[in-house]
């Protein structure tokens, strides 16, 4: 999908679903031509568009991450963020064009202020995601060894979340890069989950299911956000 009929769609390669190519940042880049003198209710559908196309790149992100560790290549998965990072920034900057587009507009300065909050949104979505991806390999590496008499609910924090108790602002920010390790996907969060007195254990599900409930409040979030815009857009004149 090509944004507003920016860059044209690239031939695939013959193959299943799950191999397709992700798009180009062009492709996802919301074509100026088409912003031109596009009323407010036009604009409107370019953000539906883009939010789409983010919709698919993350089902391509997920495939890709899912052939990773498959092949026991999770040393290449921080190449795999980099470079879905940006694709996902594409998408914000379309977003964010629509949204100046619109507050230039007295009809769209509501729109504008929506669209700008959906950035924002997907944005802490984003960084949800990457940790629901992790810790659902950690679910899947303590589930196996569970099978194999080791207990899956207690593992040291220094064996799921890596990071320091204090830590600094620039520490804080997400995502600090996954290592590889006995073939576990690590990575440092911004947060210390059920941490248990000073034995600094975590229950594998229990975080799996606060950083899922995490990006769940998100999506809900952006849906609602959506729907408001729909109403603006309901509202206005072709």
């Amino acid at each position: 999908m090509s944004i507003g009929g920016g860059a044209p769609r690239r031939p695939r390669d013959v193959g299943t679903e799950e191999h397709v190519p992700p798009p180009t940042t062009e492709e996802l880049t919301v074509s100026h031509a088409a912003l031109d003198g596009a009323s407010p209710k036009k604009l409107i559908h370019f953000v539906h568009q883009t939010q789409e196309a983010r919709i698919s790149l993350t089902e391509n992100f997920d495939s890709r991450f899912s052939d990773l560790v498959t092949a026991g290549k999770g040393e290449e998965y921080p190449q795999l963020v980099e470079q879905f990072k940006a694709l996902y920034a594409a998408c914000d900057v379309s977003l964010e064009t629509i949204a100046t587009r619109l507050a230039s507009i007295p009809a769209g300065q509501a729109a504008s202020k929506v669209v700008t909050s959906i950035v924002l949104e997907e944005r802490s979505r984003a960084d949800a995601h990457l940790q629901v991806q992790v810790m659902r390999q950690h679910k899947s590496v303590a589930g196996a060894a569970g099978e194999e008499g080791v207990a899956d609910t207690a593992e040291p924090i220094s064996n799921i979340i890596r990071m320091p108790l204090k830590p600094s602002t620039a520490e804080c920010s997400f995502p600090h890069w996954m290592e590889k390790g006995a073939q576990v996907l690590y990575i440092r969060a911004p947060f210390h989950p059920f941490l248990h007195g000073n034995s600094c254990c975590v229950n594998v599900r229990q975080a799996l299911a606060m950083v899922e409930a995490n990006e769940k409040s998100h999506i809900s979030k952006i849906a609602e956000l959506e729907e408001e815009l729909r109403a603006e857009a309901a509202d206005m004149d072709d």
